[in-house]
């Protein structure tokens, strides 16, 4: 009986371990795309930001992008307030650097398309389904730091 159980239990295996391998072929034939971690902030930028107050956040967010006029521009304070809540969002996720990096880049790369490609929300939206396809399923998305278990 043993011999048996044993002898199904390795046919699962062979079996699994076909499908694993099938799998690994689909992704492995996948376009590596490239990741999202680094391309906004760098990794002493994430570091700093990661460790300050809100308000202090704000200040040195304000610093990195550029944002003199955050005081007296509309525009620019909205712009800030969105940045600043994306970071504390991932701080209070408990997002590690890699991850807040690339979830800035996230909020940034749909800023942009709104502020320069002038997308409207369901385009927006789509553009955030593309980046955020394959997330959990393959190693070689830009967002493998993320995975579904989180």
């Amino acid at each position: 009986a043993k011999s048996r159980g044993s002898t199904s239990s390795s046919r699962r295996k062979s079996r699994s371990g076909k499908r694993d391998a099938t799998q690994e072929e689909q992704i492995v034939d996948e376009p590596v795309t490239p990741q999202l971690a680094w391309k906004v902030l760098t990794q002493e930028q994430v570091s700093k930001l990661m460790k300050l107050s809100p308000k202090d956040l704000a200040n040195e967010v304000a610093v990195i992008l550029s944002l003199k006029e955050h005081e007296q521009n509309l525009r620019e304070a909205a712009l800030l307030d969105y940045y600043v809540t994306g970071i504390w969002f991932a701080h209070e996720s408990s997002f590690n650097e890699e991850q807040t990096s690339a979830f800035f880049t996230i909020l940034h790369i749909l800023m942009n398309n709104i502020k320069d490609k002038h997308l409207s929300l369901p385009e927006n939206i789509k553009e955030m389904r593309q980046i955020m396809r394959g997330v959990g399923v393959s190693q070689q998305n830009s967002l493998h730091c993320f995975s579904l278990e989180m």
